[in-house]
């Protein structure tokens, strides 16, 4: 699912990234994408409190053009409308299309490309959404070897 106006979603599939998803029952198939789901939104808050991106190699302009700190993370729509949702072999986590935060999502992982209160690109990049085409398109290894820790223990009934 790329990035649009209409949503910033990273589409996960465990069954071809996590070889050992393949292994679990479907009762703990549905367990594992509610649990990865979960700490996918989780992580991604903690990143965000801490004015960072969850994105590997991502950027995250914690300051305003007008030099004030952003609030947007701390208190904004925009953080109450990333969720997660599963499908059948893995989990979606983003903005999703519908939310009135689209457009504002699409903007903040895009430089402001769109932003529905500034016209014109700027420098100011807050990417909490991985892009979905290319190699660099993923969350920072902490959260993936979170996703690991998840499988392996539902898996293995730790």
């Amino acid at each position: 699912m790329p990035i649009t106006k209409k949503q910033s979603v990273k589409r996960l599939n465990l069954r071809n990234e996590f070889p050992k998803y393949s292994k679990a029952t479907p009762d703990e198939k549905t367990e594992i994408k509610r649990l990865v789901g979960d700490h996918i939104v989780d992580q991604i808050n903690k990143f965000l409190d801490g004015s960072k991106s969850p994105v590997s190699n991502g950027k995250f302009k914690s300051f305003k053009e007008d030099k004030g700190v952003s609030l947007l993370f701390e208190d904004g729509d925009l953080r109450s409308a990333i969720k997660s949702k599963p499908f059948r072999d893995g989990v979606d986590t983003g903005v999703f299309a519908g939310s009135d935060e689209s457009e504002k999502a699409f903007a903040h992982n895009t430089s402001y490309r769109g932003h529905p209160y500034i016209k014109e690109r700027t420098k100011y990049l807050r990417e909490f959404t991985p892009k979905t085409s290319g190699i660099k398109s993923k969350y920072k290894q902490s959260i993936i070897n979170g996703i690991k820790r998840i499988i392996n223990e539902v898996v293995d009934g730790n």
